[in-house]
C-alpha cells in the first residue's frame, strides 16, 4: 500500500462508520487498486484517472517484470 497524498485530510470512511445512520450511502462496493509485480529496482508511475488507478512501468526492470508477469 502506498499513500498518494502526504496529508491525510478528512477520512470519510471513519466518519461514515461512526455516523452510519447519517451516511447510509457510503459503502465499500467500489474501490481502486493497481496490482504490479515486485522486482528489485522496478519503478512505476501510478496516476489517478476518472475510472481509477493506472500504473505504468517507468524503467527497464519494471518493463521486464510486467512482460514476464503471469
Amino acid at each position: 500500500v502506498y499513500e498518494l497524498s502526504e496529508e491525510a485530510g478528512l477520512d470519510i470512511w471513519d466518519v461514515s462508520q461512526e455516523y452510519k445512520t447519517w451516511l447510509p450511502w457510503v459503502d465499500t462496493i467500489y474501490g481502486s487498486a493497481a496490482y504490479l509485480p515486485m522486482a528489485d529496482g522496478a519503478s512505476f508511475k501510478v496516476s489517478l484517472s476518472t475510472t481509477g488507478l493506472v500504473a505504468r512501468p517507468i524503467n527497464e526492470i519494471a518493463k521486464e517484470s510486467v512482460k514476464n508477469w503471469h
